[in-house]
């Protein structure tokens, strides 16, 4: 268990450790969708009481963040993957290795200059004039899932009034990556056969329930090991923490193996 103040709310977020009732959500799934995400928040954060209780209100790189908590109290802090270099003729792979905290770290909102925090609402405005706008947040990433709206018209649906000139949609584009820096972002590396230069695209939401989502393969074995061998009932192992139900999966198919 951890905690962790979140870089856009404010909010202080506990995050405790996967046990096999998340793992059974993660493998039972269809697919990565928001809903997905919600639910494992539900289960995995805890937040003080004067938080939203919707996470669809948390901005996106509040959300991107809490996603990379789960993944460091699950699963540890180094992120480890791997990627081909596209340079003519080499398609070597490439490894790219960060820690999350650092990554974290990295991450710094701020209330750029000509915008006011708006007191007693969730939203911005711009001090010379009347245009008001909130930010991103984690329902409007659930529409574009749907396709229910393009990126273009959620950035303005969250403009007062919507229909402003261009360049003031621009500049409030520009607030609002400042006000909230997205943590999913275009990263770049050096290729160690070629040395050409890479760039790469680091999706967090994928990235990080695809990694977990493999990470808790083993769950079905786990739990017939361990319902086999100690006669524990199945309610019992998936509320172990995963740490824990994993090393108990992994004497017992060694004591196998020996046998």
């Amino acid at each position: 268990m951890s905690t962790y103040r979140l870089p856009v709310s404010g909010f202080e977020a506990t995050v405790l450790e996967p046990t096999g009732r998340e793992d059974l959500l993660l493998q039972e799934a269809a697919g990565f969708e928001m809903r997905l995400v919600f639910s494992l928040f539900d289960r995995l954060i805890q937040l003080p009481q004067d938080a939203p209780r919707n996470w669809g209100e948390f901005t996106i790189t509040d959300v991107e963040t809490l996603l990379l908590l789960i993944r460091r109290e699950g699963l540890g802090e180094r992120i480890r993957a791997e990627t081909e270099c596209t340079a003519a003729g080499c398609n070597a792979r490439v490894d790219v290795s960060f820690d999350i905290t650092e990554y974290l770290g990295s991450v710094k909102p701020r209330v750029p200059r000509g915008v006011a925090k708006i007191e007693g609402e969730c939203g911005y405005r711009l001090l010379d004039g009347d245009v008001k706008f909130r930010l991103l947040n984690g329902a409007d990433l659930a529409a574009l899932e749907r396709r229910a709206a393009s990126e273009r018209a959620l950035v303005q649906s969250c403009i007062l009034p919507p229909s402003v000139p261009s360049s003031v949609r621009r500049r409030i584009e520009r607030a609002m990556h400042v006000l909230a820096p997205r943590l999913s972002r275009v990263m770049s590396g050096q290729c160690p056969e070629c040395n050409a230069q890479m760039i790469f695209h680091f999706d967090v939401m994928r990235f990080v329930l695809r990694e977990i989502r493999d990470h808790a393969a083993t769950i079905f074995e786990d739990v017939h090991l361990l319902a086999v061998y100690y006669k524990w009932p199945e309610e019992n192992i998936l509320a172990l923490p995963r740490s824990r139900r994993l090393r108990y999966g992994e004497a017992l198919r060694e004591h196998r193996s020996a046998a």
